[in-house]
């Protein structure tokens, strides 16, 4: 994007979730170079763009620049963002925040260390349900990036939508939309869910690893279960471990991962008929 052309402002302005698609697929230092240069447009866009790049540029800018973009932003995205940072960044924004919008961000950051918010994961990876397959897969190949998991799909406001695999994604049609290949059925629990109620949620009968959302679906970040349960207190060390109980857990782990795989392969083709009726 040419910032000395008339129309960067007003783009920035009018059409904040475009511009914020086009900036994600931009180095971090020429966003970075970006906010210092249009802050004042730069507040719509920042609300609409992934946490974790926001992240990523805020760690490029002045202190003082990144505290004054934490206030024109809502809390609830600062918050996100926040999150996200070094905690020498975080500590050194904090000081040039106001103490009353310090209070606010900190607000969406407190959970009660019973509930699934205490323990989930912030760094998460996640991406636009606009993006299209190559959009996504150039925004993955970024060395920055170790997928170990299912991507989640968020919409403009961060709200989960769903998810898809690596797997699905790679040999999917470049040019379709996420939205049109994602998978719906993505079964979440909320961030301010009880620990001890969350070891009967049905859907660790699938998956290692489950979204975190807020009372609005927003989503935060993730929770893996053997987090859970070691906060629990329910996990010994491998090597207090009975060998055959070990031994069954591992082979319990590789069909789980081959089930995964054949259910990621089942869906494309059950796509593949749908699209030749």
């Amino acid at each position: 994007m040419n910032l000395d052309h008339p129309l960067s402002s007003e783009f920035l302005t009018e059409f904040p979730e475009d511009a914020a698609r086009i900036l994600e697929q931009i180095s971090v230092e020429h966003v970075a170079a970006l906010f210092e240069t249009m802050p004042e447009q730069m507040s719509l866009v920042i609300s609409a763009m992934l946490p974790g790049r926001v992240a990523a540029c805020m760690e490029q800018v002045p202190d003082v620049l990144a505290a004054k973009l934490f206030t024109a932003i809502p809390a609830s995205s600062a918050a996100r963002v926040y999150r996200l940072m070094s905690q020498v960044k975080q500590q050194a924004v904090s000081l040039n925040l106001s103490t009353q919008v310090a209070n606010k961000i900190q607000r969406f950051m407190d959970f009660s260390l019973a509930s699934a918010g205490a323990i989930l994961n912030s760094r998460v990876e996640m991406l636009a349900q606009s993006l299209t397959v190559a959009e996504a897969i150039r925004h993955l190949e970024h060395p920055r990036h170790i997928v170990s998991g299912d991507i989640y799909i968020v919409d403009e406001l961060h709200k989960l939508v769903g998810s898809i695999s690596p797997g699905v994604l790679l040999i999917a049609n470049h040019h379709s939309r996420l939205k049109e290949i994602m998978n719906r059925k993505t079964q979440s629990i909320s961030v301010h869910a009880m620990k001890d109620a969350l070891m009967t949620h049905p859907a660790w009968n699938k998956r290692l690893r489950l979204p975190v959302v807020d009372r609005d679906n927003t989503l935060l970040g993730e929770l893996e279960y053997s987090t859970l349960k070691q906060s629990l207190g329910e996990i010994k060390s491998l090597s207090d471990s009975d060998p055959i109980d070990t031994a069954l857990s591992l082979f319990s782990l590789f069909w789980f991962s081959i089930g995964q795989l054949l259910d990621s392969l089942l869906s494309i083709a059950d796509t593949k008929k749908g699209d030749e009726k």
